[in-house]
């Protein structure tokens, strides 16, 4: 519990300690290395955050939050194909989410599967269709095939959802300019700046 707090509190290195801890006196228990697996990706210690997932994933193989945290620590690595995998296990224990279809939609568009990538993440939409990150990342992908007037509808859906989201501001931006809208590229971009 304590370290749920400091966790929220953004205390890492204390959550972290108390993580570590509650492992040490439940060496059962999967849920304390989950959570130091997430702290330490959110520091950025990403062998040591996979290594506690691995730990997590090996008391209980079917936690979905764990195989999500590990994949995503794994895509921050430059592993897109291993990250893949995790995420792809992630969505058979848990179809219904939408973040773990997300994630592998980026991770093939990291492996260059556009088509895959893009199925993905029309299939997180249809399970969350208010979601601003889900629909920039299409759009990306659809702008790598080519497909600019669809990525521009995706990335002003993005805006229109998060309008204070300097990112997707920016990607708006590039995508106007990709169809030669140059004045509103131009507009999209100044916002971003002064967000």
């Amino acid at each position: 519990v304590l370290g749920g707090v400091l966790e929220q509190q953004g205390l890492f290195e204390a959550a972290l300690e108390e993580y570590q801890k509650a492992a040490e006196l439940a060496p059962t228990d999967a849920e304390p290395r989950l959570r130091q697996g997430r702290v330490l990706r959110w520091l950025e210690r990403h062998q040591e955050a996979q290594e506690s997932l691995e730990a997590a994933l090996g008391l209980i193989p079917e936690l979905a939050p764990a195989h999500h945290e590990l994949g995503l620590s794994l895509l921050a690595q430059e592993r897109p194909a291993e990250a893949l995998a995790a995420f792809r296990q992630a969505l058979a224990l848990n179809p219904e989410e939408a973040t773990h279809a997300l994630e592998a939609g980026r991770a093939l568009r990291h492996l260059g599967r556009y088509d895959e990538a893009a199925a993905e993440l029309e299939e997180a939409l249809r399970l969350r269709p208010a979601v601003a990150s889900i629909y920039a990342e299409l759009g990306t992908v659809y702008a790598a095939r080519g497909r600019l007037e669809d990525a521009l509808a995706q990335h002003e859906m993005a805006v229109r959802l998060e309008p204070q989201n300097a990112y997707y501001h920016r990607a708006l931006g590039q995508a106007l300019a990709q169809v030669s809208r140059p004045e509103e590229a131009a507009a999209a971009l100044g916002q971003a700046l002064h967000l």
